[in-house]
């Protein structure tokens, strides 16, 4: 359903964008060149409602590269026991694309140093999305638009660490 909604709006904005185009140069009387600025207009008028999400996206694909390693914060790993220490959330604006940040924070069991850190990025798409509000999250459609670093499964054998789960006080 949500298909052939988002199908039925891209349809009317072709109308609406072509509309336009032969508004804005009818007249111009030399024909060829009324067919080529109509067609010209036409085809950047097309992708405008979702330009702020491509432009977007290819910074959140750079975003996501500079933060797409696993930060190693103590000198000393070996045979250490960690679990999670904390979470420090940013948001950030690429354009109108919204991204929180979370700096995932690993600390020493006992001493509660900080071992290794890595950060999640989540965005949201551009602002067509936001406005129909049909999608969970406003998840963007030209992008994924969730990265971290591809290692963090392996770290704590990679580094000679014994992750646990922090107890919970009752």
């Amino acid at each position: 359903m949500i298909g052939l909604f988002l199908l039925l709006i891209a349809v009317i904005w072709i109308g609406i964008a072509f509309r336009l185009s032969v508004l804005l140069t009818r007249r111009i009387s030399n024909k060829s060149l009324r067919h080529f600025s109509t067609l010209l207009i036409f085809f950047v008028a097309v992708p405008l409602p979702l330009i702020d999400e491509i432009i977007g996206g290819r910074n959140f694909e750079k975003l996501c590269q500079e933060k797409a390693e696993v930060f190693i914060d103590a000198a000393n790993t070996q045979g250490r026991t960690v679990w999670f220490g904390s979470s420090e959330r940013t948001s950030l604006n690429l354009g109108t694309i919204r991204v929180i940040q979370a700096k995932r924070n690993y600390v020493d069991a006992s001493t509660q140093e900080p071992i290794y850190h890595y950060y999640r990025m989540e965005a949201t798409g551009g602002w067509l999305i936001r406005t129909l509000g049909m999608f969970e999250g406003d998840s963007p459609l030209f992008f994924h638009g969730f990265c971290q670093a591809k290692n963090t499964e392996t770290i704590d054998a990679q580094l000679g660490l014994m992750r646990i789960n922090r107890p919970t006080s009752r």
